[in-house]
Order: structure tokens, then sequence, then C-alpha cells
């Protein structure tokens, strides 16, 4: 990807550079490189407006809203996440509309407003149909929400039908570890202990996986340890199972 951004540059192709320096900036989310990521996200997002890129903008101010929540910065993250949402409504741009009411509704959950959230987790779910693989993700949020709002048991048929989503897919395009750390947590939640210790061993065999497919240590490392559902993940594998 970085290869790409520096071509395109060089064949004064912004459009695509801008394109690609969004890319990455995702997947340095993903790695948990975050300052890293906010900072090739804030790059892309004043091209793509400078070059009147709606649909990238806005991808791109969604991917930000969910970067900043991660570092804590929950009121900049929910105001352009709500723009994201917004605008991407009334521009048609189903897709982007989705994970940007995903990401709202976590932020949502995250400060605690929890009817919002449920509101704004049921529309991302209804949206899902049109990109299955990203949608299960909204699932997940919403049996965030009704945990925290005590309606255990709407919770925990929520959370196992993503977690049955995510089964017959294989993987997610967004929001594996997500996925399966709620469903732990919801079995949890409802006295089920055996269960939820089985869920939980599943979502670290499968974290694990993945954090193996990273050659470089330090990657890695903050793979695991700074995207805040796979630390939490690992967090309530050693609570739960020891060692």
């Amino acid at each position: 990807m970085e290869a790409a951004i520096l071509a395109s540059e060089q064949a004064g192709d912004g459009r695509n550079a801008c394109s690609h320096r969004a890319g990455l900036g995702g997947i340095y989310a993903e790695l948990g490189e975050l300052q890293r990521a906010e900072g090739m996200l804030r790059a892309a997002l004043g091209e793509a407006d400078r070059m009147h890129l709606l649909e990238l903008k806005l991808g791109v101010q969604a991917n930000l809203a969910h970067v900043l929540a991660c570092r804590g910065d929950l009121a900049d993250a929910r105001a352009l996440a709500e723009e994201a949402v917004t605008s991407s409504r009334q521009a048609g741009l189903v897709r982007t509309e989705l994970f940007a009411r995903c990401y709202l509704a976590n932020i949502y959950v995250v400060m605690g407003d929890l009817e919002v959230a449920e509101r704004e987790a049921r529309a991302a779910v209804a949206l899902s149909p049109v990109a299955p693989t990203l949608g299960v993700q909204a699932f997940a949020v919403l049996a965030r929400a009704l945990l925290g709002l005590g309606r255990i048991d709407e919770a925990v048929r929520t959370a196992a039908e993503a977690n049955s989503i995510l089964a017959s897919f294989g993987t997610l395009e967004e929001g594996e570890s997500l996925v399966r750390l709620t469903f732990a947590e919801a079995l949890a939640a409802s006295g089920r202990h055996e269960e939820a210790a089985a869920a939980i061993a599943a979502a670290r065999t499968a974290l694990l996986a993945r954090a193996d497919k990273l050659s470089d240590p330090t990657w890695r490392e903050r793979f695991l340890r700074d995207v805040p559902d796979n630390a939490r993940t690992l967090e309530l594998a050693r609570r739960w199972l020891g060692g």
C-alpha cells in the first residue's frame, strides 16, 4: 500500500494516492498503530475534501471516528461519525452509512448513552444485508447496548446470531474480535459461565491465529495490546481461564 501511494504520487494521480492513503490508515488502525492511523486518515480526509471525493471523504471520516474513539477522544469521534452517517444517508451511500452507524453506535455504548446506541445499532442491523461480512458487527454492537441496558436474554440472542453468522462466513471484513468477545461477555452476563469460558477460549485462539500472521513482533504486540477488543479478549481469557 505504501508503494502504491508513492507510485500514484509520482504519476500525478492524486485520486488514487488519496484512496490508498485512506486504505493504509485503516490498516494501521487494524494493527493498533493508532497514532499513525490518525495521521494518515487526517491527511486523506483533507485530500478527499480538496478533490471533492465525497464517498471517499465520508468513508475516511467514519474510519477516523473509529480511531479517535479507540484513542479516547469520544466527543470528536461522535461528531465525525454523526456527520458521516447523515451525509452518507443523504447521498445514498448505504455501505458507508452502515459502517459509520456501527462506529457511532459503539461510541455511544462507550459514552454510556445506551438508548441512542441501541437505536443506531438497530439502524445498522437494518442495513447489514448490503454488506453482510461488514454488517455482522452491527449485531454485536446492538448486543453490547442491550447488555448495558440490562436486557440480558435479548443480548445473548443477538450476540449468538452474530457469532453464528461469523461461523458461517469463517471470517469477516471487519469486527471479528468484537463479535467473538461480545458473545462471550453476553454468555457470562447470563450466568452461563462454562459456555462463556469456551467462547472466550475460542476467541483467544482465533485472535492469536490472526496475530501469528504478523511477522513483525512489534506489530504483533501492538495488534494484541492496542486494539481495544483484542486486548479485552486476552484480558478476559486470562481472568476466566488462567495462564
